[in-house]
């Protein structure tokens, strides 16, 4: 295992070149989430930032949380498990389990103003589901922006930087806000406030992911605006580029968020714009994207209503998942039997045999340090928050999550061998997670560009996951915990490659698809459906087509 500078890897150290990166200073990230001494001991490492703290803070410098693992205390995860059954709760309509998840969740101790925000953003939801009056709404969804935005106003022209959470509620609150008196007209008033949110995300450091979570929706709320007055050639093309860029914004990050609304939305003011002096060319474009639009929002009503899935958005839960939480006591459990090793042996060097008694019984934690070179003996990177590459340089985090990630989409492998190579000189390779997720995706991607054969990848790809877990392991009949860099090597070792490991790597595969499984664990969302799919398909190839077919409805679900 190694011993690694830890000054230099962990989060706060992330969180510091974050900031550099952005180039602002501590309280424009902080404002209304903590203060600047708090965020400098974050930052120092003097202190662990809450789950819903340090999403918060890494949001308003655009990056967004599905892509990390968490490893959480068991008191916090318990806290993260109640967030996701209120959620799921709102999501299924169900209000009385919602009221009665929200009611418990608010008296919680020592909840910080991302927790008090989160709690009237719940309850604003609520409110909406059960049709609530307007001045009811409102006067909710303000008490939730003030709790981390002190001023929407000057936070917009720059006073301190946004996430997207903010950004929703703060376009919720234009929707319902009544203009003043001295406003003439009310539709030109409202569009030009959303311009405002539109401006504002254009200008931010936000990824793909993060910025399609919000910007669609604001979209649809300007265009919506567009189609009830009588709009001019200028007004309807920019409506159309606005829509283009959103469903764009979609495409590239995989996600629906008001997609039918927006194609919908696309169709009616194209239709008007047709009814302008328009050249050849533009008209035949803009039929040609009429006919493209058609297309889609066909194939996917029929989509939905074939699985019975509601085709318009109807809340924001999505913004408030959080993924691939895990409980740092049952993930020492876990990968200390996986591992073979009593309680005494894991204790060796680092603490007594009665501290890993009560970490696993949850009666206790040790301090995050005993905790880190208890992950390092288990093979678990030290980082309580993690990407799959370990750095401090967002850059490289940038290249690897979206430069590397939509060459590979578009099965541009020399492109992809490229940034591979530059991330080995950006990254440290010494680190066995980095050395891992590199060289199963270098390979892979050999593989891909027929540069070597089946033999040579199945070795190389059994070769990563020793960096972190024997393969033997895999054939043990015990349950397991793999981080999602080693799942990733055990998806291709099950699908793509032939070797003496293969079965149980489908086994595991199997077990992981399981939906009472996923239920029972609540995680791995944002790897569920890629798993899933190559599960469904080898399902489907053994001609068990219900069970493909189940599994494929849950996967649109």
């Amino acid at each position: 295992m190694y011993i690694n500078d830890r000054d230099q890897i962990n989060y706060h150290g992330f969180l510091k070149a974050l900031r550099a990166m952005n180039k602002v200073g501590q309280e424009c990230v902080s404002t209304g989430i903590c203060t600047v001494s708090g965020m400098n001991r974050f930052e120092n490492g003097n202190r662990i930032a809450e789950k819903l703290m340090r999403d918060r803070l890494t949001a308003r410098m655009g990056i967004s949380g599905e892509k990390y693992e968490d490893y959480l205390q068991p008191r916090e995860y318990a806290r993260w498990q109640h967030r996701l059954r209120l959620i799921k709760a709102i999501e299924k309509r169900d209000l009385i389990v919602a009221k009665e998840e929200l009611s418990a969740y608010e008296v919680l101790p020592k909840l910080n103003t991302p927790n008090k925000q989160f709690v009237e953003a719940m309850r604003y939801m609520i409110l909406s589901l059960e049709n609530a009056s307007l001045d009811e709404r409102l006067a909710c969804v303000k008490k939730a922006i003030k709790y981390t935005v002190p001023n929407v106003k000057k936070a917009l022209n720059g006073a301190h930087l946004l996430a997207d959470q903010e950004i929703n509620l703060i376009a919720e609150q234009m929707r319902l806000l009544a203009p003043k008196a001295t406003v003439r007209d009310e539709i030109a008033w409202r569009i030009s406030e959303y311009e405002k949110l539109i401006a504002y995300m254009d200008n931010s450091h936000w990824e793909v992911l993060q910025k399609a979570k919000v910007y669609p929706k604001v979209v649809y709320y300007i265009c919506q605006l567009i189609a009830q007055k009588e709009a001019t050639e200028e007004e309807l093309r920019h409506g159309l580029e606005l829509c283009h860029t959103a469903i764009e914004l979609l495409r590239d990050s995989r996600r629906l968020y008001y997609f039918i609304e927006l194609t919908e939305m696309r169709k009616i003011l194209a239709e008007r714009f047709l009814l302008c002096d328009l050249s050849s060319s533009e008209r035949t474009k803009i039929q040609e994207m009429l006919t493209e639009n058609e297309n889609w929002e066909k194939v996917f009503k029929e989509l939905y209503a074939e699985y019975d899935i509601a085709p318009y958005m109807s809340n924001f839960c999505y913004l408030y998942y959080e993924t691939e939480c895990h409980n740092m006591a049952e993930v020492i459990e876990i990968r200390r039997k996986m591992f073979n090793l009593s309680r005494m042996k894991l204790s060796e060097g680092i603490c007594t045999d009665r501290t890993i008694i009560r970490t696993e019984r949850q009666s206790g934690c040790p301090n995050i340090e005993v905790i880190r070179m208890l992950f390092e003996k288990l093979g678990l990177c030290a980082e309580y928050r993690r990407a799959q590459i370990i750095t401090t340089d967002v850059k490289a985090l940038i290249l690897y999550n979206e430069d590397l990630y939509k060459a590979a989409c578009d099965n541009n492998y020399e492109m992809v061998l490229k940034y591979i190579d530059h991330l080995k000189i950006l990254i440290d390779m010494e680190l066995p997670h980095n050395k891992q997720e590199i060289k199963r995706i270098e390979n892979y991607m050999l593989y891909r560009a027929k540069k070597i054969s089946e033999d040579i990848l199945a070795s190389n790809i059994i070769e990563a996951l020793e960096c972190t877990v024997d393969p033997l392991v895999l054939l043990r009949n015990k349950e397991k915990f793999f981080t999602r860099s080693e799942i990733t090597c055990i998806h291709d070792l099950a699908f793509d490659v032939n070797t003496i490991v293969s079965e149980a790597c489908l086994c595991i595969v199997e077990e992981l698809c399981n939906e009472s499984r996923i239920e029972k664990k609540e995680s791995r969302f944002s790897i569920r459906e890629w798993l899933i799919g190559r599960w469904a398909g080898k399902l489907g190839d053994e001609g068990r087509y219900s069970e493909a077919g189940n599994m494929r409805v849950s996967i649109l679900k």
